[in-house]
């Protein structure tokens, strides 16, 4: 297609080509990378095109039907995000009315459809979910589970921060990254844990809210001072020099790149899972306080952070792919989760007051967690 680029990127073995723009795919590419490894001369598992057609989309606005079903789009850590399926000049489209971005399924795969010519497009989000869900598609397929995890690595291991929203895995992350220059960002939200031990961080946006942006030394005003936005690269921070706001729930939401960038730390791809910590925050207490936890509780935290938890085992109707493996069930998620729990060391740290200001606290329950 005239103006765009075209790139394959590999998770864990699952090849996907994108088409888009140029900066579009530089953008993408912060977004997901290293994680997603850049491929030459492969056959893609799925095909992923983003292109700014005002025109077509104008056509199929028009044409939004009565009361149109819905279908599930994505699996987001909240659960199932539907989105309302349209039949319009007679094709079949999926339309996200967040973003107000179009998706039309392909043989093979799906074309988005934005009505915005100018960059950052309101595509790039949905553009970087619609790569990232066919990979955790294959991932679930081949065995692995999906948590609702942040991850630091050192060497070839990894500590996984594992929860449901405002645990504190985010605060917990930056904190430890800030106390030791030894340690390397691997995931921020989403850890993946393959079969053989490995656990590959899967990238998100990164959501700060103010208690972090305040618990975590200097990052509030690193970030204020950065142009940083979830949607630029960090080119277009550096000349466009956007305004560095909150969204309407007051988070600030940036790249894995940039926070790599504000935290002076490296990403790391992937490593053997050392150990699971639980955070807790409260800020009445005091200090840093590190329990093992029996293998029932940790059974019981595990289930609790599966990706999507409340409604684990379902599937996108957008891009599930033909690949190797059944489709695991909610029973099946729930037994991987025991069979982890079983052999893994797992932990509760409750984040006092202070904590995660203390570095050579932090450092002392890295060590304990065996990294």
């Amino acid at each position: 297609m005239p103006g765009t680029e075209r790139l394959i990127l590999d998770y864990a073995g699952c090849p996907i080509e994108v088409e888009a723009a140029a900066a579009d795919l530089a953008w993408l590419r912060e977004q997901l990378c290293p994680h997603f490894q850049p491929r030459a001369q492969v056959t893609a598992a799925a095909h992923i095109q983003l292109r700014a057609d005002p025109a077509q989309h104008a056509r199929y606005s028009s044409g939004r039907p009565a009361q149109p079903p819905r279908l599930c789009a994505y699996v987001l850590d909240s659960g199932p995000l539907q989105l309302e399926h349209w039949g319009c000049a007679g094709r079949e489209v999926v339309h996200d009315a967040f973003f107000d971005v179009f998706y039309r399924p392909e043989p093979g795969g799906v074309q988005l459809i934005d009505r915005q010519a100018s960059v950052p497009r309101a595509g790039r989000i949905p553009l970087l979910r619609a790569v990232r869900e066919p990979a955790m598609h294959a991932a679930w397929r081949s065995g692995a589970l999906l948590l609702h995890a942040a991850a630091v690595g050192r060497g070839t291991r990894v500590l996984g921060f594992a929860g449901r929203k405002r645990a504190g895995k985010t605060t917990l992350l930056a904190a430890c990254l800030a106390a030791s220059a030894e340690l390397r960002f691997v995931a921020n939200d989403r850890l993946c844990l393959f079969p053989d031990g490995v656990a590959r961080g899967l990238p998100s946006i990164v959501s700060l809210r103010a208690p972090t942006l305040e618990l975590v030394p200097g990052l509030g005003t690193r970030l204020r001072a950065s142009h940083y936005l979830h949607n630029h690269s960090l080119h277009e921070a550096a000349t466009l020099k956007p305004a560095v706001e909150a969204w309407q729930d007051g988070r600030f939401g940036i790249s894995q790149s940039q926070l790599c960038r504000l935290l002076d730390r490296e990403a790391q791809v992937a490593g053997t899972l050392a150990a699971l910590v639980f955070p807790r925050l409260e800020l009445e207490g005091q200090g840093l306080q590190l329990h093992r936890m029996r293998e029932a509780k940790a059974r019981e935290r595990l289930a609790a952070s599966l990706l999507g938890a409340s409604a684990a085992g379902t599937r996108s109707a957008l891009f599930d792919l033909q690949a190797r493996g059944d489709f695991p069930t909610a029973h099946d998620l729930r037994q991987r989760a025991q069979n982890l729990a079983a052999r893994l060391p797992c932990f509760e740290l409750v984040l006092g007051k202070g904590s995660s200001r203390d570095a050579a606290g932090l450092r002392a329950m890295l060590a304990e967690c065996g990294i």
